[in-house]
């Protein structure tokens, strides 16, 4: 039985959006450091940001058509990520351009993992678990992934369940002195995390209208065990 040609068009046509979607989407891809996120099991994320040294997050966009094209490097000492643009020079092999546009570093993708080479220092780099595209702040779902791995191995409930709210983020926060803080999005609701000797502590933001100036005031909503 003969397909009319609208027919074969349109799954012509279907076929490779999909392919292109799939390829697209192959190209943006998020990614952690592989200490970083090892260092999450027993330590906060300012911490591990400080004892990475380094890049504890990457958000590649490889696909040469997209607004985004080029690579965005987040560490400790940044309030913000940094974009750099970027040159393909092999299959999965790209030079980071500084703003002469001259090479710095070079980044390779091979299968789940991602190598930053700066000065011969090779970094590794792992998927994000939350984002599978191109997305600077991919970590702080990432982060929050990744500490409810460290409560739930030490028999403690995830974080959603005891602070009562869904799509929480985590981060470093640089504008209040480095501090661990847990906030839910499109709310004005956070917590401040704690390591003190060997407990974890949460600690619920009770002023969070506050003018910048005036002091943080906190209660506790739980001590947990760590070592």
């Amino acid at each position: 039985m003969k397909q009319k040609p609208s027919i074969v068009l349109a799954l012509l046509f279907f076929t490779v959006q999909t392919c292109s979607s799939k390829a697209k989407q192959s190209d943006q891809v998020s990614w952690l450091n592989i200490s970083y996120v090892a260092c999450l099991q027993n330590s906060l994320p300012c911490d591990c940001e400080k004892i990475v040294q380094g890049y504890y997050s990457i958000a590649l966009d490889a696909n040469e058509t997209s607004k985004s094209f080029g690579i965005a490097l987040s560490r400790f000492e940044q309030m913000e990520p940094y974009t750099y643009s970027i040159k393909k020079i092999a299959p999965n092999e790209y030079e980071v351009l500084n703003d002469q546009q001259v090479s710095w570093a070079k980044v390779s993708v091979k299968d789940k993992e991602l190598q930053f080479i700066e000065n011969s220092t090779i970094i590794r780099f792992t998927e994000s678990r939350k984002s599978r595209r191109y997305d600077p702040y991919h970590y702080l779902e990432d982060n929050v992934d990744l500490l409810n791995e460290a409560f739930v191995s030490r028999g403690y409930p995830k974080l959603e369940k005891i602070v009562k709210e869904n799509s929480i983020r985590c981060d470093c926060n640089k504008w209040m002195e480095n501090k661990n803080i847990l906030y839910v999005k499109g709310k004005p609701k956070s917590w401040i995390i704690e390591m003190n000797s060997d407990n974890l502590i949460l600690l619920e933001i009770t002023n969070i209208d506050r003018d910048p100036a005036d002091p943080v005031q906190t209660k506790k909503v739980g001590s947990y065990r760590w070592n």
